[in-house]
C-alpha cells in the first residue's frame, strides 16, 4: 500500500511534493510510534517483568503532557494542510505561514469534534449497530461537505448550517466525492481489523517484545491513516473541482 501511493504521488505531483508529503509521512509514523509506547501503559508492560524500567518512566506525567502537547500540534498542522489540500489540490500546499495554517487546522479540528459527536454518543450508552450505522452514515454525509465549506468559504458558521450542507450534497458532482470518502471509510475499518488481528498474532508468541508490538501495531496503523488522509482528500478535492 505505501508503495502504490508514492508511485501515484510521483506520476500525479511534482518532486517536491512528493519530498514534502514523504516527510510528513515519516512524522506521522514516528507520532504512530509514539502511540505505541504510550500505549504499553495500557496492555503487555504490567505484565512483563522486562519492561518495569520503561513502565515506571511511562508513568511520568511530564512525560504524558509532552506527548499530548506534540500530538495535538502535529495533527493541528496536519488538519490545517488537509484544509490547503481541499482549497487548491493541483497546487502542493505550502508552509509559509505557520501560524494560518494553525489556525485553520483548529477549526478544522473543532469541525471534527462537532460531527464526532453523534459517534461519541454510541460509544458511551452502547446503542444497537444498526444505530451506529445510521450515525456512520450521517458523518461519511456531514463531516466532509461541512470541511469543505469550510475550505472553500472561509466561514466557520456558514460551514456548520444544515441548509448549505444539505444544498452542497446536492449537487451532482458531490455524488462520486462521497462514495469515494464511503470507501475509504471501509477501508479505514478494514485497516484497523488488520491490525488488530496482527496484534492478537503477534501476542501468541511470548518471546516478541512488548514494545515491538506496540511499534508495529500503532507505527502501521498512524501511517496508513495519513496515506488515506492525503490521498483521498486529493482525490476528493480534485473531483469536486472537475465535477
Amino acid at each position: 500500500m505505501n508503495y502504490y501511493f508514492f508511485i501515484l504521488e510521483s506520476l500525479h505531483f511534482t518532486k517536491k511534493t512528493f519530498f514534502v508529503d514523504r516527510i510528513r509521512s515519516i512524522i506521522f509514523l514516528l507520532l504512530g510510534m509514539a502511540g505505541g509506547i504510550v500505549s504499553l501503559h495500557y496492555n503487555a508492560v504490567p505484565h512483563m517483568e522486562n519492561f518495569r524500567i520503561c513502565w515506571q518512566v511511562m508513568y511520568s506525567w511530564w512525560i504524558w503532557f509532552g506527548l499530548l502537547v506534540l500530538w495535538l500540534l502535529i495533527s493541528t498542522v496536519i488538519a490545517g494542510y488537509m484544509i490547503r489540500i481541499f482549497r487548491d489540490p493541483v497546487h502542493p500546499p505550502s508552509f509559509d505561514n505557520v501560524k494560518k495554517l494553525i489556525h485553520e487546522g483548529i477549526i478544522a479540528e473543532i469541525l471534527i469534534a462537532v460531527w464526532a459527536v453523534p459517534a461519541l454518543i454510541w460509544m458511551f450508552t452502547f446503542s444497537s449497530p444498526l444505530v451506529l450505522i445510521v450515525l456512520l452514515v450521517f458523518l461519511i454525509l456531514m463531516f466532509p461537505a461541512s470541511l469543505f465549506l469550510f475550505a472553500t468559504t472561509g466561514d466557520f458558521r456558514e460551514s456548520l448550517r444544515i441548509s448549505n450542507i444539505l444544498s452542497a450534497i446536492q449537487n451532482p458532482g458531490w455524488g462520486v466525492y462521497l462514495a469515494a470518502w464511503g470507501i475509504a471509510f471501509l477501508c479505514f475499518l478494514l485497516v484497523m481489523v488488520v491490525t488488530g488481528i496482527f496484534w492478537f498474532a503477534l501476542t501468541l508468541f511470548p518471546l516478541v517484545p512488548a514494545l515491538l508490538i506496540s511499534l508495529v501495531k500503532y507505527g502501521i496503523f498512524g501511517y496508513a491513516t495519513l496515506l488515506f488522509n492525503i490521498f483521498f482528500a486529493r482525490f476528493f478535492a480534485t473531483v469536486l473541482r472537475n465535477g
